[in-house]
């Protein structure tokens, strides 16, 4: 165990509501994969989060919709996977964290969803759009989608993490955050549910950036062809499958422990 890192038995901890200004860690629960490892890149995560002035929380996915909303010049609207009134998330199947600076405003956040797929594929959940609806025959726009062609999503059973609602405030922006407050969310992620992948959904554009590198997803896979969306301007989107393995998971943590820590300027006048 990790000095100063609380690591809770799964069967002893509390109900996963909790204020959001207590620092994520008074309720971080190892409850799958190597406890050691994990302990330490989310502490190590959590010291450079700190360091720039920022308290990371855990939050409900009411509150992360909160600030998506209270943000619309630097934040599109939040997808509905994270929507718990039109997607169903909740913390129990989900982890919404946010960063909050000295003054109490919201400057960064993340946020994942778990997928259980014993008896049907990830192509099965995307185009029945079950991925995005609670309840898709209400939910739905008219004419809306998703045809998916990537090998990926129909190779993949089991558990499956949906990485996104990744915001920093226009002031944190170019400061090197992002090597920082990504591991959290996928350790997190690892260490609470038995996954298979993680992946996201993302736009040519974003692949074309280079985002897809960044948030380290080795895989590009096209295409899912998404009509009608609520989300894009286009009567069609092509979105890729990005996604890494479990295992490239563990070894990008393990890269991660054993990298000198990051160097990014101190930003703790920011304002949110």
């Amino acid at each position: 165990m990790v000095p100063g890192l609380l690591i809770q038995e799964a069967v002893d901890r509390p109900a996963r509501q909790v204020s959001s200004r207590r620092n994520f860690l008074a309720d971080v629960v190892i409850e799958n994969g190597p406890r050691d490892m994990l302990s330490r890149v989310i502490l190590k995560c959590d010291t450079e989060m700190r360091r720039m002035g920022i308290n990371l929380t855990f939050a409900t996915f009411e509150e992360l919709l909160a600030v998506n909303r209270a943000n619309p010049d630097s934040w599109h609207p939040l997808v509905s996977v994270f929507d718990p009134e039109v997607g169903g998330v909740s913390t129990e199947n989900g982890i919404a964290l946010i960063g909050w600076n000295a003054n109490g405003d919201a400057v960064a956040t993340l946020a994942s969803r778990y997928y259980a797929l014993p008896d049907r594929t990830l192509k099965d959940e995307i185009e029945s759009l079950r991925l995005f609806y609670a309840s898709p025959g209400d939910a739905r726009q008219p004419g809306e989608a998703i045809r998916v062609t990537a090998p990926i999503a129909s190779a993949t059973r089991g558990g499956a993490v949906y990485l996104g609602g990744l915001w920093y405030h226009p002031s944190y922006r170019g400061k090197g955050l992002h090597p920082v407050i990504s591991p959290i969310v996928r350790a997190l992620s690892y260490t609470r549910w038995p996954t298979d992948i993680a992946f996201s959904l993302m736009s040519r554009e974003n692949v074309d950036t280079g985002v897809a590198r960044r948030a380290r997803f080795p895989h590009v896979e096209w295409g899912a062809i998404w009509k009608c969306s609520p989300v894009f301007k286009e009567d069609e989107c092509e979105l890729a499958v990005v996604w890494t393995s479990a295992a490239e998971q563990l070894a990008h943590f393990q890269e991660f422990v054993a990298a000198p820590a990051p160097r990014e300027a101190n930003v703790a006048s920011g304002r949110g």
